[in-house]
């Protein structure tokens, strides 16, 4: 899958703009960013298509994706000079948070946290096109910087774990096909997508697992666990009994995880539905939907 067959399923009137400094797009990225920061009436502000970028740029932002503050490098290619910026609004940036903290703990636990590799949001380069992630993971023994196409095993730049995060109004055909193009691009090196969708007008998350199945390279999603709140709760009545967890466990293969030459022995990171709920709250509490009582605190 070409990286920019993804224009087709953004969400519909994403904003365009022609590049014209790095400090002029720094500046659209903050404006773009305060916007989403005080609604989620735009959700077509998530993406952002920039045209006219020198190859010099993209290496730079690829790179260094500090550069691009409250965004991410989602798409880019240098034969067609345009790259596509997702943004990381702080709802989004919750979601991402928890998920991650949640499965570095159970890492932690099972005591291989340390054998696993973060690499943020850093750009993926295959040939002219490239891509980041909102998150990502390898394992230790997987060499090489993830950037440079001159590393000399090609195959150690892949992460073995995505995660992407979006809304669930306008998100998931874009996200769906970047966790398709991560597992086919990568020939499967990318082991497992975790994306998560945060409902933007009701109490309602939902997070898929894309896998590499054989023959393939193939993406199939294999799991979706739903989380909702629901409002006919009696008074004095447990607040945990009106949410609502579908699908849980999830269940993350470690040897997706770690690949076959790092996983200690076979077995699953387990995300039960206490973890979905905990995930759920997080992002409630951001959006309003889930006060926080004296004995949360």
């Amino acid at each position: 899958m070409s990286v920019f067959s993804l224009h087709e399923y953004l969400p519909t009137h994403t904003p365009e703009e022609t590049y014209t400094t790095l400090p002029a797009l720094q500046a659209s990225i903050a404006s773009h960013y305060e916007r989403i920061s005080k609604t989620t009436t735009n959700l077509q502000d998530e993406f952002i298509i920039v045209s006219s970028v020198p190859d010099s740029i993209i290496d730079t932002i690829s790179t260094s994706p500090h550069v691009l503050q409250n965004a991410v490098l989602w798409a880019s290619n240098t034969s067609s000079s345009e790259i596509i910026l997702k943004l990381q609004s702080p709802l989004l940036a919750v979601a991402r948070a928890a998920f991650i903290a949640s499965f570095k703990a159970k890492l932690d636990k099972m005591g291989v946290l340390n054998d696993l590799v973060s690499l943020g949001a850093k750009s993926i380069r295959t040939g002219a096109s490239g891509k980041a992630p909102d998150a990502a993971f390898k394992p230790r023994s997987r060499g090489g910087s993830g950037t440079e196409e001159s590393d000399a095993n090609a195959h150690a730049n892949w992460p073995s774990m995505i995660v992407e995060v979006g809304f669930r109004e306008t998100g998931p055909p874009a996200l769906r096909a970047s966790a398709t193009w991560w597992i086919q691009n990568s020939a499967g090196r990318v082991g497992v997508v975790v994306l998560i969708f945060v409902h933007a007008a009701e109490p309602r998350v939902s997070v898929e697992m894309w896998e590499f199945r054989t023959p393939g390279p193939l993406a199939s999603k294999t799991q979706e666990v739903i989380v909702e709140k629901r409002e006919n709760r009696r008074p004095g009545e447990d607040r945990e009994r009106g949410v609502a967890v579908l699908g849980a466990p999830m269940k993350v293969p470690l040897q997706k995880v770690f690949s076959k030459e790092g996983v200690k022995g076979d077995g699953e990171i387990v995300f039960d539905e206490e973890d979905m709920r905990s995930l759920a709250r997080d992002v409630w509490i951001q959006q309003g939907f889930w006060e926080v009582e004296a004995t949360e605190t």
